[in-house]
């Protein structure tokens, strides 16, 4: 009997109709530097579109039927913190399967002329009204300014980010510009990869792919894994101008 334990990373980040394949941008005239827009009330809603599959080791046979699975995101700005000295905005997530809200999730960013960051912090402990923060470090999403072929390290070096485009992204709120960026190891053997797509109202799209190789020791039984998650901007609602799912160019 084949035993797999699979981790489910729930994903939020980050859409229907991803492709490989290049996309020839059109012409971009950036009126202004492109900024993910922080402001407390700001809100979000994605979909989440999430299929696994499984094959045999050569990917010539789909053994199993594919799991497939969709969901809701609700993302709003709700406050600010500062974090050891750090001024942050703080993200609500609310994560919705089968109609009943299942996970709940905190994030905190900050932006500044050099690009947009994600904190990752230690709490003292794990449960109170108000956890001691320890330690503390921040994640690179964006470096500024944007620009198809700028790249950058992103996390703790291991993977590097690549703005391939910018395209014309079809979204359930109307068509907006938005970069292309490629989030990936250098190793030629890693097949995970995100990719992202930004445009004038923060994150429009987000497909992460993830695939392993897994076995049983009993029988050497090796199956791969392929796990593809789709999230893609539904409805916005911003306190400040700046997004009305318009292109770059004036």
């Amino acid at each position: 009997m084949l035993r797999i334990t699979l981790c489910l990373l729930l994903l939020t980040l980050m859409w229907t109709g991803c492709s490989d394949d290049p996309v020839s941008p059109p012409e971009l005239i950036v009126s202004e530097p492109l900024a993910i827009p922080l402001a407390v009330g700001n809100t979000w809603v994605h979909t989440l579109h999430r299929e696994q599959h499984i094959f045999n080791e050569e990917r010539t046979q789909e053994l199993f039927d594919p799991t497939i699975q969709d969901a809701m995101s609700y993302k709003e700005i709700v406050g600010i913190e500062t974090i050891l000295d750090v001024e942050y905005m703080t993200e609500r997530e609310v994560f919705v399967l089968d109609g009943i809200d299942s996970t709940v999730s905190w994030r905190r960013f900050r932006q500044d002329k050099d690009g947009f960051y994600r904190a990752k912090v230690r709490l003292g402990w794990a449960f109170g009204n108000l956890p001691p923060f320890e330690s503390m470090d921040e994640f690179r999403r964006l470096s500024y300014p944007l620009a198809v072929d700028a790249t950058w390290e992103t996390n703790d070096g291991s993977r590097r980010a690549t703005v391939e485009a910018v395209e014309d992204v079809e979204t359930a709120s109307g068509v907006t510009q938005a970069y292309r960026i490629l989030v990936k190891s250098d190793d030629p053997e890693d097949m995970n990869w995100t990719r992202v797509w930004y445009g004038r109202c923060g994150l429009v799209r987000r497909h992460d792919h993830q695939g392993f190789f897994a076995h049983d020791a009993g029988n050497n039984t090796t199956v791969l894994f392929e796990i593809d998650l789709v999230e893609e901007i539904e409805a916005v609602t911003l306190e400040e101008d700046g997004c009305v799912f318009a292109p770059f160019t004036e």
